[in-house]
């Protein structure tokens, strides 16, 4: 109870930061600006019964829309329009809004599905800034609003299907996709990542497969998910997977890798938990399992990558997705582990003020889901309130 009363506290000064925001902020995007701030603020409304929050993140969206014609050069779904497509399209079905929008998402289909092209001609699949955080837009979308519209995303889906197949790696059973190891860097690998990797590509492969029982779809799924299990290493650097697999380095070993939901162990091991599950293949879930339990034991911070309370790579994603393993499972030291990263996430923000780290320039405070206090708001508010769920599709989780 006493726990309860300090997070609705902290939820309380969270609103207020992201009300200060609507009105001065600047970035759009659902995960670095006003589209993550009106996700928090639309559920924190629900769970208070305070309409002026609601009405916040109304205005919330009403900044967004003056701002679209600014950015028609940004379609990421990181911090621009596809991410605001995602995020109409979820509010609409959770029915958060009275405003109908289907208009407006019918005026920016055309420059998405010109965005979605150029990324695949690029061969950019990353989530965040590439063409399947565009594709996983239109994948979410009902296109009830138009009748063009109804044939839309099977052409959507053939497309970005062929171009997963064409470009794959296929190695016997396994399969992999490259791309760049970072923006500056000319060296190919196999990102590992649920933020910008192989992961996040089977979650949207098994959202594709939700709704077209496609073979070819399965046989990425199953192949990727064998690549996977190809490069675990041995535990040897308290991690099961590195970041990436390198051309000719670190095969079959790992780098090290932080604890988080955009890079390492348990990004790969919610893939593998999802495949099970939905497949129904028993061995692929008993693996999850077991990645899930190596975690465990991993409680220094800094050490594992957290320097902050985001839900990016700090406590609040990890109490999340503890959270999350907990009541897949019922076993008690997932609770305990949740438990222990919320009690570092209460610590931490008593200390930083929610302020994100950079290490390049320090503590600074962000306001979006990805590394900013809406982010952190969300998983509190999902500690007090197990009704405020469903946000953290925006996390492919």
């Amino acid at each position: 109870m006493i726990e309860e009363t300090v997070i609705d506290c902290h939820l309380v000064k969270i609103a207020k930061k992201c009300e200060a925001y609507v009105n001065s902020g600047k970035k759009i995007g659902l995960y670095n600006g006003l589209g993550g701030v009106a996700l928090f603020l639309f559920y924190y409304s629900k769970y208070t019964g305070d309409e002026h929050f609601g009405n916040v993140a109304n205005k919330a969206l009403g900044r967004i829309t003056q701002e679209l014609s600014a950015s028609k050069n940004n379609f990421s779904y990181c911090s621009g329009i596809a991410g605001f497509g995602w995020l109409i399209s979820h509010l609409q079905k959770a029915n958060f809004l009275k405003e109908d929008f289907n208009e407006l998402l019918n005026q920016l289909d055309p420059y998405l599905i010109k965005a979605l092209d150029k990324f695949l001609e690029m061969g950019h699949y990353d989530f965040l800034n590439g063409y399947l955080g565009v594709y996983y837009y239109f994948l979410e979308n009902d296109f009830e609003y138009d009748e063009r519209s109804k044939n839309l995303k099977s052409v959507i889906v053939e497309k970005v299907i062929n171009k997963l197949y064409d470009t794959a790696i296929i190695d016997g059973k396994k399969i992999s996709w490259k791309s760049y190891t970072n923006r500056n860097s000319s060296i190919m690998g196999v990102n590992l990542g649920l933020a910008h990797g192989l992961p996040s590509i089977i979650m949207l492969l098994l959202k594709t497969y939700a709704s077209k029982k496609d073979h070819k779809v399965r046989s990425l799924i199953v192949g990727a998910i064998e690549y996977l299990k190809a490069v675990q290493s041995s535990y040897d650097n308290d991690a099961l997977y590195s970041s990436f697999i390198y051309d000719g380095e670190y095969i079959n070993e790992s780098s090290g890798s932080r604890l988080a939901w955009c890079y390492g162990d348990l990004g790969v091991g919610l893939s593998f938990n999802k495949v099970g599950m939905e497949l129904k293949i028993d061995d692929i879930t008993n693996r999850s399992l077991m990645i899930f339990e190596m975690t465990i034991s991993r409680k220094a911070t800094e050490l594992n990558g957290v320097y902050d309370a985001s839900f990016c790579h700090g406590s609040s994603g990890l109490t999340f997705i503890y959270n999350k393993i907990y009541e897949k499972t019922n076993l008690p030291d997932y609770k305990l582990s949740c438990q222990y990263w919320l009690n570092q996430t209460l610590d931490i923000i008593n200390k930083s003020d929610y302020k994100a780290w950079f290490h390049s320039t320090g503590y600074r405070l962000e306001h979006g889901i990805l590394e900013g206090v809406s982010g952190i708001g969300l998983s509190l508010l999902s500690i007090v309130d197990r009704n405020s769920r469903g946000w953290e599709e925006a996390f492919l989780i």
